[in-house]
């Protein structure tokens, strides 16, 4: 938005110095370029005015979806805020997974606009933006293939059906999976992107540390794509029981008020001491 600004400005003031370096036969020309001056002014005001709401909205946005690929969870709070989330059915998945990720999601899921599981996912399930986050979700749930199956699904809506953002992530979920072929390949295609050559020798080293066999591979979990508390329920049975999971697992619960399961799982694990929060009780 700054870079935006500045360019204006400057497109404006190189307008409204025409006058002074063009030769002028007589009073009537200066005057003429100066009311031409003035409405310029006023136009390009105009429009710089009525786009910075836009421009803000942009870049909130493009803010919380690089600060999530990062892990910057503080990050995507600043902007994805609770005013926002409460307004924005985008933000308010992100702003959960960052307490999520944080390990207080029960605590502060009662702070949010929340009706039921639905809240925690995207609402709309075939978008750009729902794919990015599930592909980072499922990444947190350690299910590689899926974070790479919604991956490849988000870069078929932008205007090239790839970005360099999203080539990056697509590599290292391949590593993550213990795909060599596949990490070597996209490294390749990485190495010929504008300032991609660095990173694509980074990834070239670290491919070199997997085995080459693809019986290695990594299988995920078969899961439903609409059924994300099923998935969560499935995962739990396999024997992950990372804090990310069991908690979102309670949330969902906590969300549908479904109490009985709630403390039946959360009975699960002492040690986390998971209860039912005061902000549930005070809601309901």
């Amino acid at each position: 938005a700054i870079a935006v600004k500045v360019l204006l400005c400057t497109a404006v003031v190189c307008l409204l110095s025409l006058p002074f370096k063009m030769e002028r036969r007589d009073g009537l020309d200066a005057k003429w370029w100066s009311i031409l001056g003035g409405i310029l002014l006023i136009i390009g005001t105009g429009v710089l005015l009525f786009n910075t709401k836009k421009v803000h909205a942009s870049e909130r946005w493009a803010k919380v979806e690089c600060c999530a690929r990062k892990g910057d969870w503080n990050g995507v709070l600043e902007a994805a805020t609770l005013s926002e989330a409460q307004k924005s059915s985008l933000m308010l998945p992100y702003a959960l997974m960052a307490h999520n990720a944080k390990g207080d999601l029960l605590q502060t899921l009662f702070d949010y606009p929340v009706q039921d599981h639905h809240s925690l996912d995207m609402e709309d399930m075939n978008s750009r933006q729902a794919y990015c986050f599930n592909a980072l979700c499922y990444e947190y749930l350690g299910l590689w293939n899926e974070s790479l199956h919604n991956s490849f699904q988000a870069a078929s809506y932008t205007p090239h059906y790839m970005t360099q953002g999203l080539l990056r992530q697509i590599i290292r979920y391949n590593y993550l999976a213990g795909n060599k072929a596949m990490v070597l390949k996209y490294a390749g295609i990485l190495d010929r992107t504008l300032l991609g050559s660095a990173l694509a020798d980074s990834y070239r080293k670290a491919a070199g540390t997997l085995p080459d066999e693809r019986e290695s591979l990594r299988q995920d979990a078969p899961v439903r794509r609409t059924d994300q508390l099923y998935n969560l329920l499935f995962l739990q049975s396999e024997g992950n029981t990372s804090r990310f999971v069991v908690e979102r697992t309670l949330a969902y619960l906590l969300a549908d008020r479904d109490l009985t399961n709630f403390e039946k799982i959360a009975k699960m694990f002492p040690e986390e001491n998971f209860s039912i929060p005061e902000k549930y009780l005070l809601r309901y």
